[in-house]
């Protein structure tokens, strides 16, 4: 077993014990969150020092720094709420499942194609990375929401803070993309799969600007998570296009 699969069941196991144990000692979780967070960290280190990867080139890595992302926020926003932090956990620790159960081909350590070797890629990829994590983030607002439907003011400003930066930076990752195609294959759009469902997740998100009930808005986040999850995971294992690397 490699030292990457030893660490990520590692922290998989720390994760999951947290999630069992959380909001019973405020110390105890914030330690074993950090650790989490170490850990999760050190293995995209170790893949970076050892193989020489670009860090988000693999949907493994791209999985890892969502996570890395969605721990640091889930140990920062514990004062405030309980149940949003709950749940955050909970997505944790099925993105990292999600890791585990990866087919190899998209964990096994290879380096960028010439192809995909550009500037483009270290724009396109990281703007679609942070928007998928702020996405993820407005979603389990939502779903407190659609729980309880009175949720403080804060975590409303959140929610929307959250959609604004994933509609933009999906907005411009599409461009960015847009762009590295034409400058790679001669043209702005190939009616690839992924750019379809990317270009429908960016409508239907454009809806929530036009919406005033908050369950509604709610419900257009929670689908658009949907489809990320679908556009990013589920497709590599139905269709083959352009994206599939």
């Amino acid at each position: 077993m490699s030292i990457e699969n030893i660490l990520l069941f590692l922290g998989t196991f720390i994760a999951i014990i947290t999630f069992f144990t959380r909001n019973r000692n405020k110390f105890l979780d914030t330690s074993l969150n950090l650790v989490l967070g170490l850990l999760i960290c050190s293995i995209e280190i170790y893949r970076i020092i050892h193989f020489g990867l670009v860090p988000f080139y693999k949907v493994f890595d791209i999985i890892l720094i969502i996570v890395i992302l969605l721990i640091t926020k889930n140990i920062l926003i514990k004062i405030n709420s309980i149940k949003y932090s709950n749940l955050l956990h909970a997505f944790i620790v099925l993105l990292l499942l999600v890791a585990i159960f990866l087919p190899s081909k998209y964990k096994q350590p290879s380096h960028l194609p010439p192809i995909l070797n550009s500037i483009f890629f270290y724009i396109h990829v990281p703007l679609y990375i942070i928007s998928y994590f702020s996405l993820f983030s407005a979603s389990i607002g939502s779903l407190i929401y659609l729980m309880k439907r009175n949720i403080p003011d804060w975590l409303k400003k959140s929610i929307n803070i959250d959609t604004i930066m994933s509609f933009y930076l999906m907005n411009l990752g599409l461009i960015s993309g847009a762009i590295w195609a034409d400058n790679t294959w001669g043209s702005f759009w190939s009616w690839d799969p992924k750019e379809n469902i990317s270009l429908a997740i960016v409508l239907l998100l454009s809806i929530y600007f036009h919406t005033k009930s908050e369950k509604s808005k709610s419900i257009i986040i929670i689908l658009s998570t949907m489809l990320v999850f679908f556009n990013f995971l589920l497709l590599n294992f139905i269709v083959k296009g352009l994206h599939s690397y």
